[in-house]
């Protein structure tokens, strides 16, 4: 099995995050919540319990509030594979189409077998003294680089609006 980091930062190839579930390892499931928003595949990744689940299915129904098609890729582990230049999130089938809303249980919502990756979002931390993160945030999936976004997973703001904005903004 081959381990490659996922998240890096341009300056030194210093890591950005050491959470081993966010290493990519063929073949075996990544620890973090898919969608696709129109044509965007996102990955958002975070601790158990930081909202990943919550904050996807925001950005879904607030695309569906648009008339922007929008689906679940995968809940809580999400196949990686890099093909062709671009990173495909896939759906492992055993969860294909349920997402766990913690407390609640685990419901069905509308689905896609796999998507494009444009970005990765990462759960933020708005505290302490570095509140801004670098403008060049970057992860590497193999040999794709992928933006990386954070976002406040606990904010009341749309995490939709925060995500297209900061993929409009010039890296």
């Amino acid at each position: 099995m081959v381990r490659r980091p996922v998240c890096r930062r341009p300056a030194g190839g210093r890591h950005l995050m050491n959470d081993p579930a966010l290493t990519l390892a063929e073949g075996a499931p990544v620890h973090a919540t898919a969608v696709v928003i129109g044509e965007r595949g996102l990955l958002l990744t975070g601790a158990s319990g930081s909202g990943k689940t919550t904050t996807a299915l925001r950005c879904m129904s607030s695309a569906r509030t648009t008339g922007t098609h929008a689906a679940l890729i995968a809940d809580d582990g999400v196949n990686l594979a890099v093909s062709g230049g671009r990173v495909i999130a896939r759906c492992p089938q055993p969860i294909a189409g349920r997402a766990e809303i913690r407390g609640t249980g685990i419901f069905s919502f509308a689905w896609r077998q796999s998507a494009v990756l444009e970005a990765v979002v990462m759960a933020a931390s708005p505290e302490g003294a570095g509140r801004l993160p670098p403008d060049d945030e970057f992860c590497m999936i193999g040999t794709c680089r992928l933006k990386l976004i954070r976002v406040d997973y606990r904010s009341p703001v749309d995490p939709l609006q925060v995500i297209l904005s900061a993929l409009a903004a010039k890296p």
